[in-house]
Protein backbone atom coordinates (compact mmCIF):
# COMPACT_ATOMS: atom_id res chain seq x y z
CA UNK A 1 0.00 0.00 0.00
CA UNK A 2 1.27 3.36 -0.84
CA UNK A 3 0.56 6.11 1.79
CA UNK A 4 0.65 9.95 1.25
CA UNK A 5 1.86 11.85 3.97
CA UNK A 6 -0.73 14.88 4.31
CA UNK A 7 0.61 17.61 6.56
CA UNK A 8 -1.15 20.03 8.77
CA UNK A 9 -1.87 23.74 6.58
CA UNK A 10 -3.27 24.96 9.61
CA UNK A 11 -2.14 25.71 13.01
CA UNK A 12 -3.55 27.61 16.28
CA UNK A 13 -2.61 29.09 19.19
CA UNK A 14 -5.19 28.95 22.49
CA UNK A 15 -8.12 28.87 20.50
CA UNK A 16 -9.76 27.55 17.44
CA UNK A 17 -13.21 27.26 15.76
CA UNK A 18 -14.36 25.60 12.99
CA UNK A 19 -17.77 25.00 11.13
CA UNK A 20 -18.46 22.41 8.89
CA UNK A 21 -21.84 20.64 7.81
CA UNK A 22 -23.17 22.36 10.20
CA UNK A 23 -21.45 21.06 13.12
CA UNK A 24 -18.70 23.69 15.15
CA UNK A 25 -15.71 22.02 16.13
CA UNK A 26 -13.96 24.26 19.44
CA UNK A 27 -10.37 23.17 19.27
CA UNK A 28 -8.33 24.46 22.69
CA UNK A 29 -5.03 24.44 23.75
CA UNK A 30 -4.87 23.90 27.25
CA UNK A 31 -2.14 22.17 30.14
CA UNK A 32 -2.99 18.36 30.33
CA UNK A 33 -0.29 16.16 31.20
CA UNK A 34 1.99 17.94 28.48
CA UNK A 35 1.48 22.03 28.19
CA UNK A 36 -0.04 22.18 24.16
CA UNK A 37 -2.76 19.71 24.78
CA UNK A 38 -5.37 20.15 22.59
CA UNK A 39 -9.20 19.47 23.70
CA UNK A 40 -12.27 19.00 21.13
CA UNK A 41 -15.29 20.80 22.48
CA UNK A 42 -18.54 20.53 20.83
CA UNK A 43 -20.96 22.54 22.01
CA UNK A 44 -24.29 21.55 20.02
CA UNK A 45 -23.87 17.83 20.81
CA UNK A 46 -22.24 18.79 24.96
CA UNK A 47 -19.22 16.16 23.87
CA UNK A 48 -15.68 17.40 25.04
CA UNK A 49 -12.89 15.20 23.95
CA UNK A 50 -9.73 15.84 26.72
CA UNK A 51 -7.01 13.82 25.20
CA UNK A 52 -4.53 13.78 28.05
CA UNK A 53 -6.02 16.68 30.20
CA UNK A 54 -7.95 13.60 32.02
CA UNK A 55 -6.76 10.76 32.41
CA UNK A 56 -8.49 7.72 33.39
CA UNK A 57 -8.00 5.47 35.93
CA UNK A 58 -4.99 7.44 37.43
CA UNK A 59 -4.11 10.79 36.47
CA UNK A 60 -0.85 11.79 33.99
CA UNK A 61 0.74 14.77 34.97
CA UNK A 62 4.51 16.12 33.82
CA UNK A 63 3.89 20.58 33.81
CA UNK A 64 3.32 22.58 37.13
CA UNK A 65 0.25 20.87 38.70
CA UNK A 66 -1.46 24.51 38.85
CA UNK A 67 -1.73 24.85 35.10
CA UNK A 68 -3.13 21.25 34.91
CA UNK A 69 -5.81 22.16 37.96
CA UNK A 70 -6.51 25.64 36.16
CA UNK A 71 -7.30 23.50 32.95
CA UNK A 72 -9.89 21.21 34.66
CA UNK A 73 -11.10 24.05 36.11
CA UNK A 74 -11.68 25.74 32.83
CA UNK A 75 -12.99 22.16 31.37
CA UNK A 76 -15.40 22.18 34.42
CA UNK A 77 -17.31 25.69 33.40
CA UNK A 78 -18.39 24.02 29.47
CA UNK A 79 -21.66 22.40 29.39
CA UNK A 80 -21.16 18.96 28.57
CA UNK A 81 -23.16 15.76 28.59
CA UNK A 82 -20.32 13.09 27.37
CA UNK A 83 -16.41 13.47 28.43
CA UNK A 84 -14.12 11.32 26.64
CA UNK A 85 -10.73 11.49 28.08
CA UNK A 86 -7.27 10.44 26.83
CA UNK A 87 -7.58 7.07 28.71
CA UNK A 88 -10.50 5.04 30.09
CA UNK A 89 -14.03 5.22 29.46
CA UNK A 90 -16.41 8.08 28.19
CA UNK A 91 -17.76 9.96 31.80
CA UNK A 92 -21.60 11.16 31.44
CA UNK A 93 -20.85 13.63 34.33
CA UNK A 94 -18.06 15.71 35.73
CA UNK A 95 -17.30 13.54 38.40
CA UNK A 96 -13.77 12.14 37.60
CA UNK A 97 -12.86 15.96 36.32
CA UNK A 98 -13.50 16.93 39.41
CA UNK A 99 -12.00 13.61 41.54
CA UNK A 100 -8.59 14.55 39.43
CA UNK A 101 -9.02 18.06 40.05
CA UNK A 102 -9.49 17.45 44.00
CA UNK A 103 -5.80 15.32 43.64
CA UNK A 104 -4.00 18.30 41.91
CA UNK A 105 -5.49 21.22 44.36
CA UNK A 106 -4.44 18.56 47.56
CA UNK A 107 -1.15 17.84 46.58
CA UNK A 108 -0.09 21.71 45.71
CA UNK A 109 -2.02 22.31 48.83
CA UNK A 110 -0.04 19.87 50.50
CA UNK A 111 3.53 20.81 49.37
CA UNK A 112 2.86 24.25 49.68
CA UNK A 113 1.71 23.77 53.37
CA UNK A 114 4.68 21.24 53.90
CA UNK A 115 7.63 23.36 52.87
CA UNK A 116 6.76 26.18 54.96
CA UNK A 117 6.57 23.67 58.36
CA UNK A 118 10.29 22.85 57.29
CA UNK A 119 9.84 19.70 55.37
CA UNK A 120 13.42 19.23 53.37
CA UNK A 121 13.40 15.91 52.22
CA UNK A 122 11.82 14.23 49.70
CA UNK A 123 10.76 11.14 51.95
CA UNK A 124 9.77 13.61 54.24
CA UNK A 125 6.96 14.87 51.75
CA UNK A 126 6.00 11.91 50.63
CA UNK A 127 4.93 10.34 54.17
CA UNK A 128 3.58 14.19 54.83
CA UNK A 129 1.90 14.91 51.38
CA UNK A 130 -0.08 11.10 51.11
CA UNK A 131 -3.62 12.23 49.63
CA UNK A 132 -4.79 8.80 51.12
CA UNK A 133 -8.14 10.73 51.53
CA UNK A 134 -8.31 10.25 47.89
CA UNK A 135 -6.87 6.70 46.92
CA UNK A 136 -9.90 4.73 47.14
CA UNK A 137 -11.68 6.81 45.01
CA UNK A 138 -9.14 6.26 41.89
CA UNK A 139 -7.89 2.67 42.86
CA UNK A 140 -11.27 0.96 43.93
CA UNK A 141 -8.75 -1.12 46.17
CA UNK A 142 -7.38 -2.82 43.23
CA UNK A 143 -3.93 -3.79 44.13
CA UNK A 144 -2.07 -2.83 41.01
CA UNK A 145 -4.44 0.78 40.97
CA UNK A 146 -3.38 1.10 44.44
CA UNK A 147 0.41 1.08 43.32
CA UNK A 148 0.11 3.13 40.29
CA UNK A 149 -1.98 5.49 42.69
CA UNK A 150 1.39 5.41 45.20
CA UNK A 151 3.59 5.91 42.27
CA UNK A 152 1.95 9.05 40.39
CA UNK A 153 1.31 10.70 43.52
CA UNK A 154 5.05 10.79 44.28
CA UNK A 155 5.36 12.05 40.57
CA UNK A 156 2.61 15.15 41.13
CA UNK A 157 4.46 15.89 44.47
CA UNK A 158 8.02 16.01 42.78
CA UNK A 159 7.03 18.33 40.16
CA UNK A 160 4.49 20.09 42.50
CA UNK A 161 8.09 21.04 44.58
CA UNK A 162 9.60 22.15 41.70
CA UNK A 163 6.43 24.38 40.68
CA UNK A 164 6.75 26.09 44.45
CA UNK A 165 10.28 26.84 44.20
CA UNK A 166 9.94 28.67 41.16
CA UNK A 167 11.72 26.46 39.02
CA UNK A 168 11.58 26.52 35.20
CA UNK A 169 9.78 23.50 33.20
CA UNK A 170 10.63 22.78 29.45
CA UNK A 171 8.23 23.91 27.25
Amino acid sequence: MNLKRIYPTLTYFDKLTLHHGGREFRFISVTGDAEGTTVLYLPKEKVLITGDAISFPIPYISPPPSRQAATLRALAQLDVSVIIPGHGPAFHDKEFLNLELQLLDAVVKGVHDALLQGVTTLDQMYKTVTVDELRGRFTHHDKDLETRYSERVKAIIRVAIREARGQDFPQ
